[in-house]
Formats: structure tokens, sequence, C-alpha cells
């Protein structure tokens, strides 16, 4: 993506490949390619960067690592394999959100590990604070709410010493 996304795929599948030396465009071409396989030479472990660095080109080094890490039978390389894969990383997301809560969330907690299908993080968040700003509204002293919230509950506020609750020099109740 990061490649794809700066433009340069095309020295890594071949669309681009090397110019001769005394094409005009031989430096760019020279530079850019340099720059690619330096990105995919810093994106590996350190161990692999000696068994790819030798090669002179970028489309080198990935055909290398094509060969090397994926033969087309690896199963756990499958689109439904993968799928499967992102979705227990995203609950595994969901477990290190929901586990970070203190104890006065811990039946929102169990809550949301009972929805099915189970919730993306961002589902799993939307609900916790949906839940718990309902909690709050539900619970608190009517006399810590702000107005608005009242408002929204039914609920009037108490009178305060303005203009409209003075009649005749006292305060009205």
């Amino acid at each position: 993506m990061y490649i794809s996304g700066k433009d340069k795929l095309g020295y890594i599948n071949g669309d681009l490949p090397q110019s001769p030396s005394t094409n005009p465009f031989f430096h760019k071409w020279r530079t850019d390619n340099a720059i690619v396989k330096g990105w995919l030479i810093n994106s590996m472990d350190p161990s692999l960067i000696g068994n790819f660095m030798r090669f002179p080109i970028a489309k080198m080094v990935w055909d290398s690592i094509a060969i090397a890490y994926f033969d087309g039978s690896n199963t756990s390389q499958c689109a439904i394999d993968i799928h499967k894969y992102n979705i227990i990383i995203q609950e595994d997301w969901v477990y290190v959100f929901l586990d970070g809560f203190d104890n006065q969330l811990d039946k929102i907690r169990g809550d949301v590990l009972q929805l099915r299908p189970f919730p993306t993080v961002e589902q799993a968040y939307a609900y916790v604070r949906r839940e718990a700003s309902r909690q709050t509204v539900m619970i608190t002293n009517n006399e810590n709410i702000p107005g608005v919230v009242l408002a929204t509950k039914g609920l009037r506020l108490r009178p305060t010493n303005s203009i409209s609750n003075i009649h005749h020099g006292k305060q009205k109740s």
C-alpha cells in the first residue's frame, strides 16, 4: 500500500523496468528504484536484510521475497483465512478495551460480551458510551444534573434569584 501510494508500484511489479544507462531518464529511474529498494529493505527484520540486499533492483528484491515466503499453497494466506484472522484480532481489541473498565462499568462489560454478532471495537465503544451516559442521567442525584438533561427528563430546576422570580421584593417559592 505504501509503495502504491507513493506511485512507485511499477518498480516492483515490472511496469517500470530498468532503463538503459543511455536513456535521459535513467538517473531518475535509478534514484526511484533505490528509494523503493530502501523501503523494502527497511521494512524487513534485520536478520533478513543480508539475504536481499545483494539484488540491484527493487523488482528482484520483491520477486525473491515472493519466492522465499509465498509459494501459492500456503492456506493461511487465503482470503477466507485472512478474514477470519482479522475477526479474531478485532475481538481481541474489544477484550483489551473492556479490560480497562473499572468496577462501575462491570455490568456494561458483561452486556457488550453478550452482544450478537460480537461487536467491533467501535461498536463496543459506542454501546459503552451510550450506556454510561444513560446511567449517569438515571442514577445521578437530580440536584447535580445540568438543566438540559433535566429538561429531557421532564424535571424542573429549583428557582433562582432572577428578576422573574422576584415579586414586590419577595422571592417566589
